[in-house]
């Protein structure tokens, strides 16, 4: 499988100068769900379909957290919708390119939004499992409330996700009352994900949380495997 390849523009001072390398295909949503592009979402749907419209090739849609840039033929389009996001905008990333989606999700430990869906970014070795999120649900008293349901609404394009019921000492902030609970042990859900062995790159992952009494709610995962 291919490995991810970072965006970067190399410069020379000669006719060496070369194009901003392409980027690969990632399985964060398919190039024609135009509801899913990351910070703008379903109110900019019409911008994304007219450059989905565009016969002119390459072409680049890069996105930022409230503008979206779409370049198209010429040398870099990749490097122009950058260099042009980046006057506007503290937070740019390349979503698509051609005919593909390469959006590559928000760096572990950081979050991006879609129509108010967080999309979570987590860091895994290849080939290792790794525990991707703790479900817990604890009274004032720290004694165990009734878990979420979780379910797997996207798996993983290169490798494999699971849950599991376990007991686990639970992790609240030092500001957060529940921090009293972190001492000992209480019931969980783990959501469980190991990539495939020679797999190096991001996969993304979405869960849908059942909560009785509370609206569903979707979880998304881009996880930087290395």
């Amino acid at each position: 499988m291919p490995e991810a390849t970072p965006i970067t523009k190399l410069y020379s001072s000669g006719p060496e100068y070369m194009p901003t390398r392409r980027p690969p295909a990632t399985n964060y949503a398919s190039i024609r769900d135009a509801a899913s592009l990351p910070f703008l979402g379903q109110a900019n749907a019409e911008f994304y379909r007219r450059f989905l419209g565009s016969e002119e090739r390459p072409r680049a849609l890069v996105v930022g957290e409230k503008i979206a840039i779409r370049q198209s033929g010429g040398f870099d389009p990749i490097a122009r919708a950058m260099e042009e996001c980046r006057a506007k905008s503290p937070i740019c990333m390349l979503y698509a390119y051609d005919d593909d989606v390469v959006w590559t999700g928000p760096e572990p430990g950081q979050t991006a939004r879609i129509n108010h869906v967080p999309i979570l970014g987590k860091a895994a070795k290849r080939g290792e499992a790794v525990v991707l999120q703790r479900f817990v649900a604890l009274t004032g008293a720290c004694e165990p409330r009734a878990l979420p349901e979780v379910s797997i609404a996207q798996s993983p394009a290169h490798g494999r996700a699971t849950t599991h019921a376990a007991e686990d000492f639970p992790a609240f902030d030092s500001s957060n009352p529940l921090s009293a609970c972190n001492a000992a042990k209480v019931p969980m859900l783990h959501v469980d994900y190991e990539s495939a062995a020679d797999f190096r790159g991001v996969d993304f992952l979405a869960l849908t949380v059942f909560v009785k009494g509370k609206p569903d709610r979707i979880v998304k995962y881009a996880i930087h495997v290395d």
